[in-house]
């Protein structure tokens, strides 16, 4: 009896030690999880104060009272949620990706090794999701810009105002809400870069039409006018990393 009363103790000190262990380790994976989005946010919002855009503050304000931290669940891209989840008519789930979550299985593995750090879905009709990563591929400011522009997908989501065409056409429908992010990250460039920054679009619209035609759509292969925008921008942004953006 007593044989068998200490090795229940033994069998109960194990699964406790391992319980606390199990748990230990979802809390560390659950604080990365909260820096990368803590990371993201604070250089978006400061763009969006810098800008003063009205919009890009919109944005902010969405995403700060609607969203919570979420993880992965299962293999199909489903999440879950780490933190409480705001009891608003629209929701919006930040996924910061970490590199072992490719062990939820190959759908999550090929979302890792996408090339965008940042990219915006509508899970149902009143949430969305945004999957970071965080790598330091962009300056920070560059960071910022595309976290705006997903959220900027969002707000287009949240609107409606794109439903009918999408129900008739699915590829027009995208189409629009793409150039709608774009000149909205446009007008963010414009505003952080003023005067200058305009003048340089204006130089650029001809180098652009002439790389389309010359390399059949592949136009951003290297920076426009770089000590154009190292006198514009200055340190804010690291040529030799954003140069990938379509704005550079």
């Amino acid at each position: 009896m007593r044989k068998l009363l200490m090795l229940l103790i033994v069998v109960f000190l194990c699964i406790f030690g391992c319980n606390k262990k199990n748990a230990h380790e979802k809390e560390v994976e659950n604080n990365q999880r909260r820096a990368v989005m803590n990371e993201w946010f604070l250089v978006a919002e400061k763009v969006a104060n810098e800008s003063k855009d009205p919009e890009a503050l919109k944005i902010i304000s969405q995403i700060r009272n609607s969203s919570f931290i979420a993880k992965p669940l299962g293999e199909n891209l489903d999440f879950q949620a780490i933190d409480d989840i705001p009891k608003t008519p629209y929701r919006l789930a930040i996924l910061p990706l970490l590199d072992s979550d490719t062990a939820y299985g190959d759908a999550w593995k090929e979302e890792i090794q996408k090339s965008a750090l940042a990219s915006f879905s509508p899970y149902s009709n009143n949430v969305g999701v945004i999957m970071l990563k965080g790598r330091k591929d962009f300056s920070q400011r560059m960071r910022g810009i595309i976290f705006l522009h997903e959220g900027k997908h969002m707000m287009i989501t949240i609107s409606g105002k794109l439903k009918d065409i999408e129900n008739n056409d699915e590829k027009i429908a995208l189409a629009i809400n793409e150039l709608e992010v774009f000149d909205f990250e446009t007008r963010l460039m414009s505003k952080l870069g003023g005067e200058a920054y305009r003048n340089l679009i204006k130089k650029g619209i001809p180098v652009v039409m002439e790389r389309f035609a010359k390399d059949g759509g592949m136009v951003f292969k290297r920076p426009w006018f770089p000590n154009e925008l190292k006198e514009i921008f200055g340190a804010e942004m690291d040529l030799n990393k954003d140069y990938g953006s379509p704005h550079f």
